[in-house]
């Protein structure tokens, strides 16, 4: 795993104003497919949610 970022691809650098948030310089990027799956995976956990809100557990 990436000492940078953690295996998030994402690094950020914050200031007194600012937040600044790039990909990380050694990993680069996340491919598309992994992109696809974690957002694919998010839908699903709202889609849990929104069940469980209906059923008002």
């Amino acid at each position: 795993m990436c000492q940078i970022c953690n295996g998030t691809h994402i690094i950020s650098a914050i200031s007194v104003s600012s937040i600044m948030i790039s990909c990380c310089p050694i990993c680069g990027p996340e491919s598309e497919e992994v992109q696809n799956a974690r957002f694919a995976d998010m839908l699903q956990e709202i889609a849990k949610i929104k069940q469980v809100k209906k059923k008002g557990v």
